[in-house]
């Protein structure tokens, strides 16, 4: 008797197993799937990517009309299997038609890694690697599995996105709008009070601006982001708003983007002449201005792994104000 009961155990044990394999096997490869990426930053942020789901259901040769609804992000793991759902939206672009025209931009949020720039590295095979331990943390590309159906077959269930914006953007507090009492900036780890400030009242949008304050001693003063991370041979969208007012007439400011590799070395081209995107090119604005949109769109080139954007200006007095910066990917996904 317990020789039948030891063996129907085994079976029951076993059956459970073999169920559990099968489940894992239909969560690790779902099947409608639009691959995209993204790269992990030390803070969290949202990316985004426009998708024609027309296009899609005839790849997948899958029939009906297209269920807006039913749009779930999943973050994959390193090792290719699917991780947990993360919050998304699907917002559809302004001439969408669920049958005929299923087009619109997926938002999604990404996790930061928490790994600050001066413990961040790239190894040779392309992972984040944690200094001075080098213990490898994850790839610098994460991939992502946006997953969708046709109206009538959708099962799962999206996780709330009630925080999700309508757009992407990777740069955190672009606005300025985030600070704490002391009138800091949330989140803007390269904020200097001795030679910028919060400004209340002055602004292009919302209720704040950050304010460069030059020195009389001509030394330059910037604000930038270093910790910029990005994916060789994606294209990046950096803006921001600028204002200039009693400044030295002669230079005004300039900005641009830096690429660098996983050594972070400046890449330069085979004449040796630096990799740069310019906002304010190299004669920079030489006279005061009111609120100017400043704006590049620029490829990281092969081997950078990461990005530095930078708003610097020399002049002897007056002031310079920076609003709504923003640096964004756009990836068709494919």
């Amino acid at each position: 008797m317990r020789r039948i009961h030891a063996i129907v155990s085994a079976l029951v044990i076993a059956g459970a197993v073999a169920a559990m394999s099968l489940a894992a096997d239909e969560t690790v490869a779902p099947k409608n799937v639009v691959e995209t990426t993204a790269v992990r930053q030390y803070w969290t942020y949202y990316n985004e990517a426009t998708v024609d789901f027309k296009k899609e259901m005839d790849r997948l040769k899958l029939t009906g009309t297209f269920d807006p609804a039913s749009v779930i992000v999943y973050a994959v793991n390193d090792d290719g299997t699917m991780a947990d759902a993360v919050p998304a939206r699907f917002i559809p672009a302004a001439d969408f038609d669920a049958s005929a025209k299923p087009v619109g931009r997926v938002v999604w949020e990404v996790t930061g890694d928490g790994i600050f720039l001066t413990q961040v590295a790239v190894d040779d095979q392309g992972y984040i690697v944690k200094k001075p331990e080098m213990d490898r943390k994850h790839k610098l590309a994460t991939k992502y599995w946006i997953t969708f159906d046709v109206k009538g077959k959708s099962t799962a269930a999206a996780p709330a996105a009630a925080n999700v914006p309508d757009h992407g953007d990777i740069f955190p507090n672009g606005g300025f709008e985030e600070a704490n009492a002391a009138g800091v900036p949330d989140k803007l780890i390269y904020f200097r009070p001795e030679s910028m400030s919060l400004d209340t009242t002055v602004f292009h949008a919302g209720k704040n601006s950050l304010r460069l304050n030059p020195s009389a001693d001509n030394s330059p003063v910037n604000f930038s982001v270093m910790d910029l991370r990005v994916e060789a041979g994606r294209t990046y969208t950096v803006s921001f708003w600028g204002k200039a007012l009693g400044t030295e007439p002669s230079i005004s400011c300039v900005s641009e983007v830096m690429w660098l590799d996983k050594n972070r070395e400046q890449l330069k081209d085979d004449k040796g002449v630096a990799l740069t995107a310019s906002l304010i090119k190299e004669n920079y604005t030489k006279t005061d201005f009111d609120w100017r949109f400043f704006e590049t769109s620029a490829q990281a080139p092969a081997g950078a792994c990461f990005g530095i954007f930078y708003v610097q200006t020399y002049a002897k007095a007056g002031h310079v104000w920076i609003d709504d910066m923003s640096v964004r990917s756009q990836p068709v996904a494919k």
